[in-house]
């Protein structure tokens, strides 16, 4: 199911997915949360479900993605899963903001970065703020939009502190 999930991933990956590759990716995001529904991986449905909804996202389809993103939180905030409780989170805020929701979508992505900043996550946190200074630029504070894209650059420069001390991967099979 994982493996399943991760296709549809890879299929949307691409920065213009056609309708067939997103056809397709729905196709095996669906297939994967039936065989997570049907052993009951609370985590794998979740996670079947954020990814359900982002491809309706990539389809324009903001208004049906809201409830696999409320539904993947309420599982993920179950499961503890703070890191998977963010992105979700992150992602609802995005979906509202396409729809007009700025109030909302405001409290979705600010909710998105306390969690990632909690974790010491930077990745979370730099898209997160590039989504929320959107939100400013809706609302025609540029002043604001700045400030938080400044945020994020910095954000990514803290990622990528910590990332040119870890050990490289080791490629080689075992």
């Amino acid at each position: 199911m994982r493996a399943l999930n991760s296709l549809s991933i890879n299929t949307t990956r691409r920065s213009q997915p056609t309708d067939e590759e997103l056809r397709r990716a729905l196709a095996l995001s669906d297939e994967a949360y039936a065989l997570a529904e049907e052993i009951g991986d609370q985590f794998s449905i979740a996670m079947t479900t954020v990814q359900r909804g982002r491809i309706l996202d990539d389809q324009g389809k903001f208004g049906e993605s809201l409830p696999c993103f409320d539904r993947a939180i309420a599982v993920f905030e179950d499961l503890g899963a703070r890191w998977e409780l963010g992105d979700a989170t992150a992602e609802r805020g995005i979906a509202k903001r396409e729809l007009g929701r700025l109030n909302e979508a405001e409290e979705d992505l600010r909710k998105a970065i306390r969690i990632s900043e909690e974790l010491g996550e930077r990745q979370l946190a730099s898209w997160t703020w590039r989504a929320l200074a959107q939100v400013s630029e809706r609302r025609g504070d540029q002043a604001e939009a700045e400030q938080r894209l400044r945020r994020s650059r910095e954000a990514e420069a803290k990622g990528a502190e910590v990332a040119q001390w870890l050990p490289p991967c080791d490629t080689r099979s075992a």
